[in-house]
């Protein structure tokens, strides 16, 4: 870890390094651990060995700061970004819902347009009424 990085853990994540200091010592089984932790005992000796070789910095969950498998390719949303300023620009999220899909060249979910246009900070399409 570098000296200038900040580490960031979660609030479930914070008593463990605390609970893994006390371990090794004999103060705590490993058993009274992972109950503490709502682990197993298998995992909090794999918690051990890595607090032991990386510190602190070892205690957070390995996926943290991966991109999400689900989301679309750049190259899509790209697409779609760019299909929402220009082409779709006048069409609301229902109807680009319809018509991107076949433009972008993947399944887009009914959600997709509406999100990626919020993203891109481009007003709504939908008049709201009022109550």
């Amino acid at each position: 870890m570098d000296s200038g990085e900040t580490l960031r853990i979660s609030r479930k994540e914070a008593p463990r390094e605390g609970l893994l200091k006390a371990a090794p010592t004999g103060r705590v089984r490993n058993a009274e651990v992972a109950a503490a932790l709502r682990l197993t005992v298998r995992q909090v000796q794999r918690l051990k060995r890595r607090y032991e070789a990386e510190g602190a910095a070892g205690l957070p969950h390995r996926l943290r700061g991966r991109p999400s498998p689900r989301q679309f390719p750049a190259v899509v949303r790209a697409r779609v970004a760019t299909l929402l300023r220009t082409t779709s620009r006048d069409v609301n999220d229902s109807h680009a819902h319809e018509t991107l899909p076949a433009l972008a060249g993947g399944g887009l979910s009914r959600r997709s347009p509406q999100r990626l246009r919020h993203a891109l900070r481009l007003p709504s399409k939908h008049r709201h009424r009022r109550a």
